[in-house]
């Protein structure tokens, strides 16, 4: 299968659409478009358009919910729906498998401050809970998930590499429940937003070597900011 996977959209929907319709014609067939990060911002220009039916979006998309109380207004349900023909909001969290076999897990949001208090664009540790059973990596045959979606960074992700982002410092920004997923989950590929930053770290082990059961092996990438006048990735 080919993938596409876009950072924060930041309402340039119209943008990030022109720029995956080339993209899937010069380097395609693609099979859909994963977002992370923001994808609705201010205004969202042209996003009626694709809401109405009277432009059609070029593949499949599907995205995590809000980050921010603003963007709640995007969002009629935040169980999980479809917002626009073939853009689909996942949920709060949760996994499935693409009729290919591909298998993704997603987590919303970001981290409450205070899990008594959340607000409808956080996630707790109830959520990750949930997530957990819902995988079910305590089977002994489970290997991991194909691809983990998260808008929050792994707290920590430099540990054990020098490659780091001088954008980024990874212990004041991000989540221990994300690292914590990320390590139960086990994605070959885990992709987060929010930060601007493309930065992707070297692939590292979810196991003992020659202690515990061979794991999928993570690849984990940030993505910038769709538009970016850096033209960072």
């Amino acid at each position: 299968m080919k993938v596409l996977v876009a950072g924060d959209v930041e309402g340039n929907i119209t943008a990030l659409f022109k720029r995956v319709d080339a993209v899937n014609k010069k380097a395609g067939p693609f099979e859909m478009v994963l977002c992370v990060g923001s994808f609705f911002g201010p205004g969202n220009p042209g996003w009626a358009d694709y809401k109405s039916g009277r432009v059609k979006v070029p593949l499949p998309v599907y995205i995590l919910g809000p980050n921010s109380p603003v963007e709640l207004i995007a969002y009629p349900d935040l169980v999980g729906c479809e917002l626009a023909e073939d853009v689909v909001y996942l949920g709060r969290q949760g996994s499935f498998t693409t009729r290919e076999g591909l298998k993704i897990a997603y987590l919303s949001g970001v981290q409450a401050e205070d899990p008594l208090s959340p607000g409808d664009h956080h996630y707790t540790p109830a959520n990750l809970q949930a997530l957990e059973a819902n995988l079910g990596w305590g089977d002994s045959r489970y290997q991991g998930v194909d691809i983990l979606l998260t808008n929050d960074w792994p707290k920590g992700i430099y540990n054990l590499t020098s490659r780091t982002s001088e954008e980024v410092d990874d212990m004041s920004v991000g989540s221990a429940l994300v690292s914590r997923l990320a390590l139960l989950s086990r994605p070959r590929y885990h992709f987060s937003a929010l930060h601007g930053a493309h930065w992707e770290r070297p692939p590292y082990r979810n196991h003992s070597t020659a202690a515990e059961q061979t794991r999928h092996v993570t690849r984990f990438i940030s993505l910038a900011k769709v538009g970016n006048q850096e033209k960072k990735k």
